[in-house]
């Protein structure tokens, strides 16, 4: 059995603006605070703790920080740029998220119309 804690912080620092409110900057870990072994028998029950060391990859099992620009000018129109880190004591890992949404618009077609997403 381990116990386990998870931490999540978030800032939204364009939070009022319409166009940039999903922009943020996140900053999540997950860390065993303490970690048990069963070491004994059924006759004579034994568990061994370990409790934590910051600096073990083993112990700070998740680490990241990372920060997020996002634009949405219309309900038909957004983007987003993502950068994400490791942190340390995890091993050195960048991420890097971009998301486009297109436009769409109507063709005329015969007998009537239809929606073209550029691209699809």
């Amino acid at each position: 059995m381990d116990l386990v804690n998870d931490n999540n912080f978030s800032i939204n620092p364009f939070a009022y603006s319409d166009m940039f409110k999903d922009s943020s900057i996140a900053w999540k870990s997950s860390i065993k605070i303490i970690k048990t072994e069963f070491i004994g028998d059924a006759e004579k029950p034994e568990w061994e703790y370990a409790v934590m060391k910051l600096t073990d990859e083993e112990t700070v099992t998740s680490h990241t920080v990372s920060a997020k620009l996002a634009a949405k000018e219309t309900d038909d129109f957004s983007q987003s740029l993502t950068l994400t880190s490791n942190l340390p004591p995890q091993l050195d890992e960048y991420t890097f998220n971009a998301a486009f949404s297109f436009l769409k618009f109507r063709t005329p077609d015969e007998g009537g119309h239809k929606n073209v997403c550029i691209p699809c």
